[in-house]
């Protein structure tokens, strides 16, 4: 069954202190839906995700970060934080296996005690493509991914959170050569209402191309900066 599309006014915004992309989303990542940003390494993936994070604690609300790069450091989120007491609200959880993240996602609704308002899944299939063998035990773990994307949808609707999943890419082999694409193949995709790609543009430049929304189907991209401070 595909995931279920709410009403567009069931909707909130978390900004992502990129003013035009801001605009382009209506006001920022939506409450209510997965949100899926993809991209090779050091493309600023985990840096948008992060003031995505910050913004939700700045307006009170608490987060629930699943780290499974082991690479949110406390020293680079307080180079962007105000205070670092916003982290107080801030829970960083370090799965070691794709086991351990399954179960943690199966847990996850204990975690969502009041206030909680985002959950961020980076890289939501690092340890899975780790186990990746043969086919028969990639069938397995397609299926499991399935799963704990249904159930972060099912969390994300019935509780009215956002949930933002960072992925890394696959070189897949076209007819006039080589593409990145998503990992996981079109998994994550199906799930989500809001895809972004980002990619290296040139030094210190990020671009962010919108290739799904669930409000507006026309492909749309910026380029960004990237700086110790953040995307801009």
């Amino acid at each position: 069954m595909a995931p279920e599309k709410r009403k567009n006014n069931d909707y909130q915004r978390i900004p992502t202190n990129i003013p035009s992309l801001d605009n382009m989303l209506g006001g920022g990542i939506p409450f209510g839906v997965i949100t899926h940003i993809f991209g090779a390494s050091a493309t600023g993936k985990t840096t948008l995700a992060l003031q995505c994070t910050l913004n939700t604690l700045r307006k009170g609300m608490k987060t629930i970060y699943i780290d499974t790069e082991k690479g949110v450091h406390p020293s680079r989120i307080l180079q962007m934080a105000d205070s670092k007491d916003l982290l107080q609200a801030l829970l960083i959880i370090r799965p070691q296996s794709f086991a351990e993240q399954s179960t943690l996602i199966d847990k996850m609704e204990s975690f969502i005690v009041r206030g909680v308002k985002l959950i961020v899944l980076d890289t939501a299939t690092r340890l899975y493509r780790v186990e990746l063998g043969t086919l028969l035990k990639n069938v397995a773990l397609n299926r499991e991914l399935n799963r704990q994307m249904a159930v972060l949808l099912n969390l994300a609707s019935n509780h009215n959170i956002a949930v933002i999943m960072t992925n890394q890419v696959s070189a897949v082999t076209q007819e006039n050569g080589y593409q990145n694409k998503p990992a996981g193949g079109t998994i994550l995709s199906y799930w989500s209402s809001l895809d972004l790609k980002m990619e290296h543009f040139e030094m210190g430049v990020r671009r962010i191309t919108i290739l799904k929304n669930f409000e507006d189907r026309t492909e749309k991209m910026i380029n960004v900066l990237l700086t110790k401070k953040g995307l801009h």
